[in-house]
């Protein structure tokens, strides 16, 4: 076959010229904001310390949280959570809230605190509470803690509020509050990446009649000061090793999914596998490219490790690319001899091909003194394979909703909607539908491993963000294959544009 006749996936050309990464610069920076970021900080704490009202306490806690300062007081949410009691005589969005704040920091809570909301006869949500705004939305938000083997309270707790929530939504006289409902209703709290929470909810709180000034204004500095972290590190993403995976996966994705002859991946995969540099003459000069960065990678990677850690990780990155590479081949397979895999099979493998396994072992290793505490092998053979299981899982279904139209059209290798399509000889719309299904049993099984997992914080947190990331970038369609529009207002928002941080 000749280069003429190869795929092409026709890509348009990346939108983040370099020009522009190098232009970056904001007038925010530690160094000159450190005494007044402090300052904050510190009235914040004696707000959080000082407030005894339990409704007032978990509203200002919920506030910190959404406004993306709450990693300054991680030791004194932590305890007021704690120490706060459920209020059974709470309003349906105190105890909501409540509900949520102990789900979201692993305390045990059952769902028979939301009992009084509900009809003794029948079991279902009171028709009392269907004009509850604010307490339609703290429940809403609430139903997204669900894990496996409960009842099916909150799978109600979900309908019946989003139901009431969207009737309701253009008779929502305040701003405040219509302005969570509907970000709300496009992606839940616990879906949410935690930047563009903040940059949204800093919006939002503006318009809270009772915001707390003190806490506005340290919400703004600190993104204007995270953000400047940000353009700091662009500047200079070469040693920064997640960049380099990503960019590595990226091109050896493509070259699998698109480029590449059968019998050149076939080969690309076994030299992988061989570890070796000094065997890939046979390989074209494009792989060969591709090969030695990523050969060179990941030596260099886990001398790294070495040096900063005293961590011999060689064998496990290997593997990982190894594991990687191997899943790609059977999709490259499968494309070849016009295969249509069942959606379990395709499940089992795509469970890999996502890279998320790949990328959190990576990223696990960079983590430097969580992860030298225990052994390599302990953090991802003794309960890490779950959560990252089914973290994979939500990212490789978020994806394929989010490109299945342009794969498709391009005529990929077939997805998770056209084999259950296939399979079932189900429509587009009700295979979508199952997908969106399996992506919310995911999230649940996904909170059940937080909130018993006893791996490093980090590594769980890495988690829960790889899957939120995913569903964001694949919201509106493929926002890494076409990274124009609401992809690219987004990433100005968090990392070009500062905010203004003095109130008119």
């Amino acid at each position: 076959m000749s280069n003429e006749e190869r795929r092409s996936a026709d890509y348009h050309p990346s939108v983040w010229e370099l020009q522009l990464i190098e232009s970056l610069s904001t007038p925010y920076s530690y160094e000159l904001h450190a005494n007044r970021l402090e300052e904050l900080k510190q009235e914040a704490k004696r707000a959080l310390v000082s407030t005894n009202e339990p409704r007032a306490k978990l509203k200002l806690i919920d506030s910190i949280q959404r406004l993306g300062v709450a990693y300054h007081f991680e030791r004194e949410i932590e305890e007021a959570i704690k120490l706060t009691e459920v209020d059974v005589n709470g309003d349906l969005h105190t105890t909501s809230l409540h509900f949520r704040l102990l789900r979201q920091h692993a305390f045990s809570v059952s769902t028979d605190v939301l009992g009084k909301f509900r009809s003794n006869r029948d079991g279902k949500f009171k028709d009392s509470i269907r004009t509850d705004v604010a307490g339609l939305l703290s429940l809403y938000e609430a139903s997204y803690l669900g894990v496996p083997g409960e009842d099916h309270v909150l799978e109600e707790a979900k309908n019946f509020s989003s139901k009431h929530l969207k009737s309701l939504l253009e008779t929502i006289k305040d701003e405040f509050l219509a302005k969570q409902v509907k970000q709300s209703l496009e992606v839940p709290r616990h879906w949410k990446m935690p930047r563009i929470e903040a940059r949204d909810f800093i919006d939002i709180y503006s318009s809270d009649n009772t915001r707390n000034l003190d806490l506005l204004e340290l919400a703004k500095l600190d993104y204007n000061l995270v953000q400047s972290q940000h353009q700091r590190e662009l500047k200079d993403l070469a040693r920064i090793g997640l960049t380099k995976f990503v960019c590595i996966l990226t091109a050896i994705d493509d070259i699998y999914d698109v480029y590449g002859l059968p019998e050149e991946l076939e080969l690309f995969t076994k030299l992988v596998n061989r570890w070796d540099s000094m065997a890939i003459d046979d390989l074209p000069d494009y792989m060969k490219i591709c090969y030695l960065a990523l050969f060179n990678f990941v030596n260099e990677m886990a001398y790294d490790v070495m040096r900063d850690h005293g961590l011999f990780v060689l064998p496990y990155l290997v593997e990982e690319w190894a594991n990687l590479c191997g899943s790609y081949l059977v999709e490259a397979r499968w494309f070849s001899n016009k295969y249509s895999p069942t959606l379990s099979e395709y499940l089992e493998n795509a469970r890999t091909s996502i890279g998320s396994p790949a990328a959190l072992a990576h990223a696990c290793m960079l983590l430097g003194s969580p992860v030298a505490q225990r052994s390599l092998m302990d953090c991802f053979k003794h309960g890490s394979d779950q959560l990252i299981y089914w973290s994979s899982l939500i990212t490789r279904l978020s994806d394929d909703l989010g490109t299945y139209t342009a794969e498709s059209e391009r005529g990929d290798v077939t997805k998770s909607i056209q084999c259950y399509m296939i399979e079932k000889g189900a429509s587009e719309k009700e295979s979508k539908e199952h997908i969106k299904g399996l992506i919310n049993q995911a999230w649940k099984e996904l909170n059940k491993e937080n909130s018993k997992c006893s791996l490093p914080k980090p590594l769980v947190n890495m988690s829960l963000n790889m899957a939120r990331t995913a569903q964001c970038i694949f919201q509106f369609g493929d926002g890494i294959g076409t990274s124009t529009g609401v992809t690219r207002d987004r990433l100005t928002s968090l990392i070009v544009e500062p905010i203004p941080v003095k109130e008119p």
